[in-house]
Order: C-alpha cells, then structure tokens, then sequence
C-alpha cells in the first residue's frame, strides 16, 4: 500500500505501508549513526530520550537537542492510529530546530503485530 505524498508547510512526506520516513531537506538517518528516539503515543503522549515532554514544550526541548547534537537523526516512533496533523506539527518544529534527518516509523495497532 502507498500512500500520496502530502506536505506540511512546505516538509515533504511519503508514506509507505508501517513505514515511513520523512525528509527534512536530507536523507534519512542511516545505521550507525547517532539518533535521538521520540516516541508519540495513541494518546498523543510524547517522550523524548525516554522522558515525558508536553507537546507545547517539544520545540525547546528539540532545539536543546540540537544545540548539543546537531548531527544527530530523529527516530519518531508513532502509533498507527494517530492522525497526520498530531505529527506534522512535531515534524515542523524538528526542522525549525535544525534537524535536518528523521525517521517516521509507525507502530501496528494492537493486535497486529
């Protein structure tokens, strides 16, 4: 199955059956290379590096993050059953950060795994 690709202000995205990767003017982040995992669950929870951030402080806590990693790759790891709007915006807020690699992987519901 795929998917159309979309844009959100302008970041490119590509959907590809559980899988996708988003591209923030780069290739995506490849083995061996260090990345920081963000994690967004069906409820909308995010945590980043293991540790429960607010969606409103997500921007700072990236731009923290990239100040002391600026060539680290993002790993968003995101539930399946979230709605693209709920990622996009986190997505747009890696980019203003400065990131400029991420991965989008979309975990299977419940049930199909």
């Amino acid at each position: 199955m795929r998917a159309a690709p979309s844009s959100v202000r302008g970041l490119s995205t590509r959907l590809i059956a559980l899988c996708a990767v988003a591209y923030l003017g780069a290739s995506p982040a490849s083995a061996g290379e260090r990345t920081i995992l963000i994690n967004i669950a069906k409820d909308g929870a995010i945590t980043i590096k293991g540790r429960q951030v607010d969606r409103a402080d997500v921007p700072l806590r990236l731009k923290e993050l990239h100040a002391t990693s600026p060539a680290a790759a993002l790993n968003f790891r995101v539930a399946a059953d979230l709605p693209y709007r709920d990622i996009g915006g986190l997505i747009y807020a890696a980019q203003n950060a400065g990131f400029s690699k991420a991965d989008v992987v979309v975990a299977p519901p419940a049930g199909q795994r």
